[in-house]
């Protein structure tokens, strides 16, 4: 019979070779294990120090500026000498009427004859008439975005000891830590604020106050590194 002369041929796929087996000039369909497929090492995949060594440089000056903003910032942070400082707190007894004490962002502290802090900090209990100021509050805001950036960032910046970065992530990285150092630079208008200037006072640079000038050198060199080197990942 015509039709039985020439059988159709059987089309049949096979493992992926590139060759064409059946003669049509239709390509051979790829079987592909979800597994095995895709061969080497991906941006997903964690990998110990995918950027080297060097990328644990700006990771260690990020946390340093991030525990120096913290230290001592609660009630050390300026030295105040004042002709009356009973303002921070008129219910207590404990508070010297003209002396000097050790102040924050919340909280005092007594100081001995040296100088040196003595007691527990106790939080503000203003007068009733009397206000820190905008000044005041503006330097409190300030120092919690300098947080809120350098903590974020240094937490950000950990994954890239497992996870390969893009050159633009790794970069808007060091910006944020650009962006802390400016907060926590800026944060120093504490210093301007009527709880340092009122009755005729002013402020010294306390434990705390030192340790955020080391906050804003660690926190700017970190991201200037950042900003100006990628360390290139040892396999893509």
């Amino acid at each position: 019979l015509p039709h039985l002369a020439h059988p159709p041929r059987r089309r049949t796929c096979r493992a992926s070779s590139g060759r064409d087996v059946d003669g049509d000039g239709s390509r051979t369909p790829e079987w592909h294990s979800s597994s095995g497929a895709r061969r080497g090492r991906t941006k997903l995949s964690c990998q110990c120090l995918p950027h080297g060594n060097m990328a644990l440089v700006p990771l260690i000056l990020s946390f340093c500026g991030w525990y120096a903003a913290l230290f001592r910032s609660a009630c050390d942070i300026a030295i105040l000498h004042a002709p009356d400082v009973t303002f921070l707190d008129p219910s207590s007894q404990g508070l010297p009427t003209a002396n000097i004490v050790r102040i924050g962002l919340s909280q005092y502290r007594q100081v001995d004859t040296d100088l040196s802090p003595v007691g527990t900090c106790t939080d503000f209990a203003f007068e009733e008439d009397y206000l820190p100021g905008t000044i005041f509050d503006i330097s409190k805001m300030l120092r919690f975005f300098a947080l809120a950036l350098g903590g974020g960032g240094t937490l950000l910046l950990s994954f890239s000891g497992c996870f390969i970065f893009s050159p633009p992530t790794w970069r808007w990285t060091g910006y944020e830590f650009a962006c802390a150092a400016g907060c926590q630079f800026a944060g120093f208008l504490y210093f301007a604020s009527t709880a340092c200037t009122s009755d005729g006072g002013y402020c010294r640079l306390g434990a705390g106050g030192r340790a955020d000038i080391w906050a804003v050198a660690f926190w700017a060199v970190a991201g200037a590194s950042m900003m100006r080197v990628y360390p290139e990942p040892l396999w893509t």
